[in-house]
This record gives structure tokens, C-alpha cells and sequence, in this order.
């Protein structure tokens, strides 16, 4: 399933002013991380990454709100929680201050297989641009859009490789395809190549369903998708941030 360019966009401007909007919403949460890894969000600005859970451990990147991050563990040091994450700039890992990050699902959501799904598309791919073409090179091409909005501008870039898109806007994937033939990796157990009974087996009956493919509504704004070929083998797979409006 590949883009609807139109409605893309809408739903990245929704999707953007839902994050604006719940942004204090995070703040004040009370979750907590109920499995590793699994998908972040920072909840700081300039927040550090550091090369070991220490606050005089070197910096190695730096984070900002709304960034997503694979979360791969924890520790306590001198009773304060530091979350070891999937570095977003460089190959390896880094170490967050635990108060900067929070998990971007409910607890209730975090064990679902669709979760563990996005996760390794996100490991896949990398959080971030500079990650994506660490993990995957060079793109064949990055076409670049800007989006203007009432309150503040914005861009999507499009990262395109052999079998392998990514959508980032403003530093955060919002779109993931993976159509490469032969890759190995599995994505919650699904590979390219696994049957399509697989998929239902592990997610359930799809919310959306035709000869081709099955789509299944993780969130409000978030779909997985898995396109199959006349032999029942899955083909390709799809994360889209999604949000349903009509234009005015």
C-alpha cells in the first residue's frame, strides 16, 4: 500500500495538531515502560544523550519534544531511572535521564503484537533521517515537502531506498514501507514472504481486507498494513500515522 499524497498531508497536519495539544497531556501521564524494547517520546528540549547512565558521561547526541526513540532497557543509578535507547545520530546506543522520556503507547497497549511490529520497523529504519541512512545508506531519493501551518511550518521528507520508504516529518517517522524481496528481518514475527494467515493469526481479523492486502487500526492515528500476492505471501508492510478528516 503506498501513500495517498492528499490525504497524507492532512493527516500529518492532524496529527502534528494533536501533538501540539496533548503535549501537556504527556507531561503530566503517569505511565510506565511494561516491556523492551518499545517505542518513546521525549518530553524535554536539548535533552542529552550520553554515552553511559551518567550526568558526566560524554554527550553523543541531543534530543527534542516530540522526538521518537526505541526505548531497550533501564537502570537506576543513585536511585534515578536512566532509559538506554537505540541512539538516533550514530550506529550503538546512547543513555536518556529517565524524566525526559516517556512511553509513547498506554501500558495496556505496549505488549500488543502490533506494537512490537512498529518497534522493529523503527529499529529497522532508525528514528531519525541521520539514522535512516546510517542504517540503510544513501537514499536513491528524498524528495522534500513543506507544509505550511497556521501556527508553525513544517517539513516531510522522504527517504526513498530499494524496496524501502520512510516518511519523516519534523525528525519523527510517520510512514514506514518495507517491499524488499528476500530481506530477512522479521517485524513482530512477520516477514516479507511469511504467509498472510500469519499475520491473522497474530493480529486478529484485519479492520480492512481485500484480495491484496489487510489493514488494521492500531490507534486513531496509527495503521499497519501487509499486502499479499495471489499466493497468500505477504509482500509488503506499511506503519502510517493516519488520521481521518474531510477538507472544509
Amino acid at each position: 500500500m503506498r501513500m495517498n499524497t492528499k490525504k497524507f498531508i492532512l493527516a500529518l497536519i492532524s496529527t502534528i495538531v494533536i501533538l501540539i495539544f496533548s503535549m501537556a497531556a504527556y507531561a503530566d501521564r503517569i505511565e510506565t515502560f511494561k516491556v523492551f524494547p518499545t517505542i518513546g517520546i521525549c518530553v524535554g528540549n536539548g535533552v542529552r544523550i550520553r554515552e553511559d547512565p551518567d550526568t558526566n558521561s560524554e554527550i553523543t547526541g541531543k534530543l527534542f519534544e516530540f522526538n521518537r526513540v526505541v526505548v531497550l532497557g533501564v537502570t537506576a543509578v543513585n536511585g534515578e531511572k536512566w532509559y538506554e535507547i537505540e541512539h538516533t545520530e550514530q550506529k550503538g546506543t546512547g543513555w536518556v535521564f529517565g524524566k525526559y522520556i516517556q512511553p509513547l503507547f498506554m501500558e495496556e497497549e505496549q505488549k500488543e503484537p502490533s506494537i512490537k511490529i512498529i518497534t522493529d520497523l523503527f529499529r529497522f529504519i532508525g528514528s531519525k533521517p541521520v539514522r535512516a541512512m546510517v542504517n540503510m545508506g544513501e537514499p536513491n531519493s528524498m524528495p522534500r515537502q513543506f507544509i505550511s501551518g497556521d501556527v508553525r511550518n513544517f517539513y516531510k521528507n522522504l527517504y526513498m531506498w530499494d524496496g524501502v520508504e520512510a516518511a519523516f516529518l519534523n525528525n519523527n517517522p510517520v510512514f514506514i514501507y518495507i517491499a524488499k524481496p528476500g530481506l530477512k528481518n522479521s517485524f513482530g514475527g512477520i516477514k516479507i514472504g511469511s504467509n498472510i494467515s500469519a499475520v491473522e493469526k497474530l493480529l486478529g481479523s484485519p479492520d480492512e481486507k481485500s484480495d491484496s492486502y489487510y489493514k488494521y487500526t492500531v490507534n486513531e492515528i496509527t495503521a499497519l498494513s501487509f499486502g499479499f500476492s495471489s499466493d497468500k505471501k505477504v509482500t509488503d508492510i506499511t506503519y502510517q500515522i493516519y488520521y481521518d478528516i474531510e477538507p472544509d
